[in-house]
């Protein structure tokens, strides 16, 4: 972990996204790694196995807030319409104050009040006693030419006739990039308004689907049990391929559903698939029935995921409770989640393209290659979380073992501030 130890203010911009953009580490000794400040000195600590720290030291002078300061970026760092600046502070606050600050700042200008800046609570504990983590979403600068990141401060919320004083650690600063999209057209015919069972079928050994008058008119699909219930049955849809792979955190879904015998219990199966068609998982959401025979009525069913997928198979599944001669209807289905997107989306700097992993995807183990000393690796998940950090390597190989299945960010870095950036694959 690093330390700064700063009088007044001090900033730490660490990942936030899976689009990532600039991430410091300090773990070079002497390089501020283009950071400076303003009424403050910066120094740095002597890397160790744990990294090393940038350190903002002095009370400031003036009547001004005193700041620490990133390189600027030339040209901007882009961020497009849809798209947020995720930050995320790793840090130990070990000053007397509580209240944060950071400025988006204006192109050409360091006067942090003009940029767009966001406040936040660091509270405060006994030096050396860890850090923690902060995330905040930081607002985009429209004064920027397309609303890019020019350069970013970060202060304590504290003038410096206050004597602010104390220190302040960080583990590396970075800032990402990250948009949302939404998948909503992966069930097919999801009202059966095709008058017939057009992409979707039953199975299970104990239905027929058929179809029949759905809510308000039109059709609806049906299954009508030919037995007494002993096993799942299924009313299915086809397979959808995204052509990509998606990691989203959670999957919806509402539909209107209708049956002859409340003691039916319904839920929803997500079986979700990698782009070989190999089968990943199988997700259940909770189960819901009818409360009145005969008559439509609404339903929505969430299902927390920890996936990531190419393709999806939505199912309608009977769990239990149906006789023979009962029926159960389903019409008007919507399911959709959101996703982050996976492009790595780096500023201009020195990079090398030496650097590998491998497998991909991996299970436990990762192995690196490179013509280079790595000095610091890094894997942030699909929220721009920091999952696993390294700042020493033995023969090559790290145990990512913990890591659930899903999409990844590795950032690699060597001992010349190169670095590189690769998207990983866990699936167990």
């Amino acid at each position: 972990m690093k330390k700064i130890t700063l009088l007044l203010v001090v900033f730490m911009l660490p990942l936030t996204m899976i689009s990532q953009v600039k991430n410091y580490t300090f773990n070079t000794d002497g390089d501020k790694e283009g950071w400076i400040a303003a009424g403050l000195d910066l120094s740095t600590s002597t890397p160790n196995p744990t990294g090393g720290y940038l350190i903002a030291t002095g009370k400031g002078s003036g009547t001004g807030f005193p700041q620490i300061r990133s390189e600027e970026y030339a040209p901007l760092i882009p961020v497009g319409a849809n798209q947020k600046i995720k930050i995320t502070l790793v840090a130990e606050n070990a000053t007397d104050v509580t209240t944060w600050q950071i400025s988006n700042l204006d192109t050409g200008s360091t006067n942090f009040g003009a940029g767009e800046i966001v406040e936040f609570n660091m509270p405060i504990v006994a030096l050396g006693s860890g850090t923690s983590t902060f995330e905040m979403e930081l607002p985009v600068n429209l004064d920027n030419v397309n609303g890019g990141i020019s350069q970013v401060s970060i202060r304590a919320k504290s003038n410096a006739t206050d004597g602010t004083s104390g220190t302040i650690s960080f583990d590396n600063i970075s800032i990402s990039i990250t948009e949302e999209f939404t998948e909503n057209s992966y069930v097919s015919n999801p009202d059966f308004e095709t008058g017939d069972l057009t992409n979707w079928s039953g199975n299970g050994g104990e239905v027929v689907a058929s179809i029949t008058t759905g809510n308000g008119g039109g059709s609806a699909g049906q299954l009508s049990f030919t037995n007494d219930q002993t096993k799942n049955n299924f009313l299915n849809n086809v397979i959808y391929d995204f052509g990509k792979t998606v990691n989203p955190s959670e999957i919806k879904a509402t539909f209107n559903m209708m049956s002859n015998n409340p003691a039916i219990n319904v839920q929803i199966l997500y079986d979700l698939y990698d782009a070989n068609d190999n089968k990943i998982a199988g997700q259940n959401t909770g189960l819901v029935s009818v409360t009145t025979t005969n008559t439509w009525e609404s339903f929505s069913l969430n299902k927390a995921n920890d996936v990531a997928f190419n393709k999806i198979h939505f199912r309608f599944k009977v769990k239990d409770g149906a006789l023979i001669g009962d029926k159960v209807a389903f019409d008007n289905v919507t399911s959709e989640f959101t996703y982050i997107t996976l492009g790595i989306n780096d500023a201009p700097t020195k990079k090398i393209s030496t650097m590998r992993i491998y497998p991909n995807p991996a299970k436990h183990i990762l192995n690196i290659k490179s013509l280079e000393n790595i000095n610091a690796i890094s894997i942030y998940d699909v929220t721009g979380k920091q999952v696993l950090s390294f700042n020493s390597i033995t023969r090559n190989q790290l145990n990512i073992s913990n890591l659930k299945n899903g999409i990844y960010v590795v950032k690699m870095q060597d001992s010349n501030h190169n670095y590189e950036v690769k998207k990983l694959i866990i699936s167990k």
